[in-house]
């Protein structure tokens, strides 16, 4: 969590989202696991959404959903072979998710 926080600038606000329906269990595993595969942090809208490396953070979130749950996270109908982005707006405001609650970075 220190690592994490260390990201974020003092007084900003952090959001917490959490699947519907029991979701998100093989979504984490999948991340778990495919994390390390990530080599290159880059927002690049001509790779494929089943590309590992470049990758970014709302990117990398759909695929978890996509491979380890089996359900396009934004339910626009959104399949590995598609290029374009996925933004970081479009995950919060995700059929499949559920604002939590905020907290503030010290």
């Amino acid at each position: 969590m220190s690592g994490y926080m260390s990201r974020h600038g003092k007084g900003e606000t952090i959001k917490v989202y959490r699947p519907i329906n029991g979701m998100g269990v093989e979504a984490a595993k999948w991340a778990t696991y495919n994390y390390k595969y990530v080599t290159k942090y880059e927002i690049e809208p001509y790779v494929k959404k089943s590309t590992l490396s470049p990758n970014y953070c709302s990117k990398f979130v759909w695929q978890a959903f996509y491979y380890g749950e089996g359900i396009d996270l934004l339910d626009l109908g959104n399949t590995p072979d598609l290029r374009g982005f996925i933004t970081p707006s479009m995950v919060i405001n995700a059929p499949n998710l559920v604002y939590v609650t905020q907290f503030t970075a010290q």
